[in-house]
C-alpha cells in the first residue's frame, strides 16, 4: 500500500495488523477438527435460535390488546355469557 500522508499511514498500519491477527487464527485441519467446531457453531445456534424463540413465545403470549381488540373480544364475552344464561334459564 502506498502511504502519502497519515491517513494512508494509519491505513496501511490497520490493514498489517488485521492480517497479523488472521494469520494467527488457527483453522481446523483434520476432517475431525472441522466436524467439532462445525457442531460447535451449531450448538451456539440452536441456543440463540431457542433464546429468540422463547422472546417470541413471551411476545406473543403478553402482548397488550389495543383498544379496538379489547373492545371486540369485550363484545364477543358479553354475547356469550348472555347466551349462556339465556339457556340456563329457559331449562
Amino acid at each position: 500500500m502506498i502511504q502519502r500522508n497519515e491517513k494512508g499511514k494509519q491505513a496501511r498500519q490497520y490493514f498489517i495488523e488485521v492480517e497479523k491477527r488472521a494469520k494467527q487464527i488457527e483453522l481446523p485441519q483434520t476432517p475431525e477438527e472441522k466436524l467439532i467446531l462445525t457442531m460447535q457453531v451449531s450448538a451456539r445456534t440452536i441456543k440463540r435460535v431457542e433464546k429468540l424463540d422463547a422472546r417470541v413465545t413471551d411476545l406473543e403470549e403478553n402482548q397488550p390488546l389495543s383498544g379496538s381488540q379489547y373492545a371486540y373480544i369485550s363484545r364477543l364475552v358479553s354475547r356469550a355469557v348472555v347466551q349462556y344464561i339465556e339457556r340456563r334459564s329457559c331449562c
